[in-house]
């Protein structure tokens, strides 16, 4: 993430307070690249950490630090840098977990009133020779060789103990392995034009990993270079966020997407994605052209009798319609701006537009398809309005808490159904000519 784009999001004065007061009460925090940059003394910043972070914009590789604070280990540790890399001034009280190869520091922890700290320039989180880190760009980027990768993890793991209680003991790195399905190309890309929200994204993880297959973040560059193939990825799956950052981040960059799906690929886009997917959106009442052109009806949102955008709630869909998919009955549903989707013809769209899911509220959308599938060439597609992969009320299995709140409130969000056996039907979408994934 930029540093741009995290500053607009958490640089609020609220925010930022609030933030304070939690390191206050004993809470720690742990903050990497842009986040370190956020939390460092730069003018504009959170500030909780007392000196400068120097952001040197480095061309984005693999490198090596070296521990520093035996209490962190000891040696070598090759590491992901990004563009948002650089190095830390030493602030009073602070020390120097580990140092790059030019002496500078790169790692460091401190005090925070009754909280800690431990912030990096480094992106410990990346390993370059697997795929258990759920992203595939950095394999490509680090050439697949990654010193001690797990090493790492390890790291990364006594920055989270020490921010937490203190203790940066080694700890125990079990490996799970990855699920043996299809490996699907998880876009993940956003840009101050917009693009996925990075927020959604580990519930969707969890939900394909629930569903038997690998997610694999890629980002904008990977289309562009060519790796969205079907040697590499049976799905491209675009979640939701602000549509019109897809559209200038992949400028130029359409026809493979087109490629990947026409010859036996598939595509996933729901919320902002799915927006993405169509020749024509309305949009608060705007009508505008989008350059993929994969789905020939016209998507209309933001739906503002369920909840007025940008909030988010719980809407009932009726996913009953469908025999290839299954009955699923009426379930609650993560709504957050999302469209409704005009069934073109099958001569318009040149297949036939199968509706599996419908609004079932009592409003102006009530009735209208909000779950769609249709063959596109070889390959498949699924539009969907809402985020099945989201699972109000239950953090623990989609990885995600803000969806347990309700917008800007500390009231609760619970959703009463699994929309995740709904999921992994459409995601492992059984019916000829192939297997969707």
């Amino acid at each position: 993430m930029s540093l741009y784009c995290l500053r607009v999001r958490v640089g609020s004065v609220a925010a930022m307070n609030a933030i304070r007061a939690y390191l206050n009460s004993g809470g720690g925090m742990v903050a990497i690249e842009a986040g370190a940059y956020y939390a460092s003394l730069n003018g504009g910043t959170l500030d909780v950490y007392r000196a400068n972070y120097n952001w040197t914009k480095p061309t984005a590789a693999k490198r090596t630090l070296k521990i520093t604070d035996s209490s962190f280990g000891s040696g070598t540790q090759d590491a992901w840098l990004s563009y948002g890399g650089g190095y830390f001034n030493v602030a009073p009280g602070a020390s120097v977990v580990a140092r790059d190869s030019s002496n500078r520091a790169v790692i460091v922890r401190a005090p925070y009133n009754a909280g800690r700290v431990v912030l990096s320039a480094f992106e410990l989180s990346l390993r370059g020779d697997s795929e258990l880190d759920w992203t595939i760009w950095d394999n490509y980027m680090m050439g697949g060789v990654h010193a001690n990768s797990k090493g790492a993890w390890a790291l990364l793991g006594r920055m989270i103990g020490f921010a937490y209680n203190g203790d940066s003991s080694a700890p125990v790195i079990t490996e799970t392995p990855n699920p043996t399905g299809a490996r699907v190309a998880v876009v993940a890309t956003h840009t101050t034009d917009g693009g996925i929200a990075p927020p959604l994204l580990p519930a969707v993880g969890r939900a394909i990993e629930f569903s038997g297959n690998v997610p694999l973040a890629i980002r904008f560059g990977e289309i562009a270079s060519g790796r969205l193939t079907l040697a590499n990825f049976k799905v491209a799956f675009f979640d939701g966020g602000y549509a019109y950052g897809m559209k200038t981040g992949l400028a130029g960059q359409e026809s493979k997407i087109r490629s990947f799906i026409s010859s036996g690929g598939s595509y996933w886009g729901d919320c902002a994605g799915s927006f993405y997917a169509a020749s024509t959106i309305n949009w608060d009442g705007s009508t505008i052209p989008f350059p993929l052109g994969i789905y020939k009806g016209v998507i209309t949102g933001p739906i503002n009798d369920i909840v007025p955008w940008p909030d988010y709630t719980l809407t009932p869909i009726n996913v009953s319609g469908d025999s290839v998919i299954g009955d699923f009955g009426t379930i609650q549903q993560l709504y957050y701006g999302g469209g409704y989707f005009t069934i073109p013809t099958d001569a318009q769209q040149g297949s036939h537009v199968t509706t599996v899911g419908t609004f079932a509220y009592s409003g102006s959308a009530a009735g209208r398809a909000a779950m769609v599938r249709y063959n596109y060439g070889s390959g498949k597609v699924v539009l969907i309005a809402t985020h099945l992969q989201s699972l109000p009320g239950n953090d623990e299995l989609d990885w995600t808490f803000w969806d347990d709140y309700r917008n800007n409130s500390s009231l609760p969000l619970v959703d009463p159904d699994n929309t995740w056996p709904a999921f992994a039907a459409l995601l492992n979408l059984k019916s000829t000519p192939h297997l969707f994934v």
